[in-house]
Protein backbone atom coordinates (compact mmCIF):
# COMPACT_ATOMS: atom_id res chain seq x y z
CA UNK A 1 0.00 0.00 0.00
CA UNK A 2 1.39 3.46 -0.98
CA UNK A 3 1.83 6.10 1.61
CA UNK A 4 -0.86 8.14 -0.38
CA UNK A 5 -3.13 4.96 -0.26
CA UNK A 6 -2.35 4.57 3.85
CA UNK A 7 -2.90 8.68 5.20
CA UNK A 8 -6.52 8.58 3.00
CA UNK A 9 -6.91 5.29 4.85
CA UNK A 10 -6.01 6.82 7.97
CA UNK A 11 -7.93 9.50 7.55
CA UNK A 12 -11.32 7.79 6.57
CA UNK A 13 -11.02 5.46 10.10
CA UNK A 14 -10.32 8.93 11.56
CA UNK A 15 -13.40 10.46 10.23
CA UNK A 16 -15.50 7.10 10.83
CA UNK A 17 -14.47 7.40 14.57
CA UNK A 18 -15.39 11.12 14.66
CA UNK A 19 -19.29 10.10 13.40
CA UNK A 20 -19.15 7.50 16.29
CA UNK A 21 -17.97 9.69 18.93
CA UNK A 22 -20.88 12.34 18.23
CA UNK A 23 -23.55 9.36 17.81
CA UNK A 24 -22.21 7.42 20.32
CA UNK A 25 -22.32 10.34 22.50
CA UNK A 26 -18.15 9.42 22.86
CA UNK A 27 -18.08 13.06 23.72
CA UNK A 28 -18.52 15.23 27.11
CA UNK A 29 -20.69 17.57 25.81
CA UNK A 30 -23.42 14.75 24.69
CA UNK A 31 -23.10 12.35 27.31
CA UNK A 32 -25.80 10.58 28.84
CA UNK A 33 -26.98 12.05 32.01
CA UNK A 34 -30.32 10.37 33.46
CA UNK A 35 -32.89 8.41 32.55
CA UNK A 36 -34.72 10.69 29.72
CA UNK A 37 -31.67 10.95 27.90
CA UNK A 38 -30.59 7.45 27.84
CA UNK A 39 -33.78 6.76 26.47
CA UNK A 40 -33.54 9.58 23.70
CA UNK A 41 -30.46 8.07 22.98
CA UNK A 42 -31.42 4.26 23.09
CA UNK A 43 -34.07 6.00 20.69
CA UNK A 44 -32.00 7.61 18.46
CA UNK A 45 -29.42 4.82 17.87
CA UNK A 46 -31.97 2.02 17.68
CA UNK A 47 -30.03 -0.39 20.00
CA UNK A 48 -26.71 -0.36 22.30
CA UNK A 49 -24.77 -2.53 24.82
CA UNK A 50 -24.80 -2.31 27.92
CA UNK A 51 -21.55 -2.10 29.07
CA UNK A 52 -18.94 -3.57 26.16
CA UNK A 53 -17.10 -1.42 24.73
CA UNK A 54 -14.91 -1.70 21.33
CA UNK A 55 -17.47 -3.54 19.10
CA UNK A 56 -17.96 -0.33 16.84
CA UNK A 57 -21.63 -0.34 17.93
CA UNK A 58 -23.37 2.04 20.36
CA UNK A 59 -22.33 1.36 24.52
CA UNK A 60 -24.82 3.05 27.10
CA UNK A 61 -21.75 3.08 29.54
CA UNK A 62 -19.47 4.69 26.76
CA UNK A 63 -22.28 7.32 26.66
CA UNK A 64 -22.86 7.79 30.41
CA UNK A 65 -18.94 8.15 30.76
CA UNK A 66 -18.71 10.37 27.53
CA UNK A 67 -15.65 8.49 26.13
CA UNK A 68 -14.42 6.28 24.30
CA UNK A 69 -13.74 3.24 25.93
CA UNK A 70 -13.46 4.72 29.28
CA UNK A 71 -11.12 2.78 31.99
CA UNK A 72 -12.73 1.12 34.44
CA UNK A 73 -11.74 1.42 38.22
CA UNK A 74 -9.77 -1.57 39.71
CA UNK A 75 -13.43 -2.00 41.79
CA UNK A 76 -16.12 -2.51 39.13
CA UNK A 77 -18.56 -1.90 41.69
CA UNK A 78 -17.69 1.66 42.05
CA UNK A 79 -17.38 3.21 38.25
CA UNK A 80 -20.32 5.41 38.35
CA UNK A 81 -20.93 4.59 34.63
CA UNK A 82 -22.16 1.21 36.04
CA UNK A 83 -23.56 1.99 38.75
CA UNK A 84 -25.97 4.89 37.55
CA UNK A 85 -29.28 3.87 36.59
CA UNK A 86 -32.32 5.06 36.67
CA UNK A 87 -35.36 2.43 37.32
CA UNK A 88 -34.49 -1.10 37.43
CA UNK A 89 -36.67 -1.10 34.22
CA UNK A 90 -37.60 1.54 32.47
CA UNK A 91 -40.36 1.48 29.62
CA UNK A 92 -39.41 2.77 26.21
CA UNK A 93 -41.17 4.76 24.08
CA UNK A 94 -41.21 2.10 21.10
CA UNK A 95 -42.92 -0.17 22.94
CA UNK A 96 -39.82 -2.32 24.56
CA UNK A 97 -38.09 -2.66 27.58
CA UNK A 98 -34.80 -1.53 29.00
CA UNK A 99 -33.61 -3.60 31.68
CA UNK A 100 -30.35 -3.25 33.87
CA UNK A 101 -28.64 -5.89 35.73
CA UNK A 102 -28.31 -5.63 39.60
Amino acid sequence: MSSTAAARESALLDALEGHRDHHFRRMRSRRVIGEKSALKFIEEVGFCTGFTAGMGVPCLREAIAGAREPILPEHIQHDYAIGWRGESRMRCPSGGWFTTAK
